[in-house]
């Protein structure tokens, strides 16, 4: 979704990051091929399903349930991002 985004954004003739930031959310293959390059979130699908797997076996084991496991998803900063941009309007 976020590479469509980057086209219809350049079709409309705004500059990404410096008008607007672009963030991906599942690090495909391709966003490193965007113009520019796509920041992106990177998942570790599988660790995600296995801990949602053992969260839900947990409930059903206990009244109390179980914590929530420690985040393993991380930013991959490309040039698709800036913190600092100005409001378009």
């Amino acid at each position: 979704m976020a590479i469509g985004v980057l086209k219809g954004l350049q079709l409309a003739g705004i500059e990404v990051p410096e008008e607007l930031s672009v963030t991906g959310f599942d690090n495909i293959l391709f966003s490193a091929y965007t113009n520019p390059p796509l920041t992106t979130f990177d998942q570790p699908k599988k660790y995600i399903g296995s801990e949602a797997a053992r969260l839900l076996l947990g409930l059903f084991k206990s009244d109390t349930g179980s914590n929530l496991p420690d985040s393993k998803i991380q930013i991959l900063k490309a040039d698709c991002w800036s913190a600092s941009q100005p409001r378009r309007r």
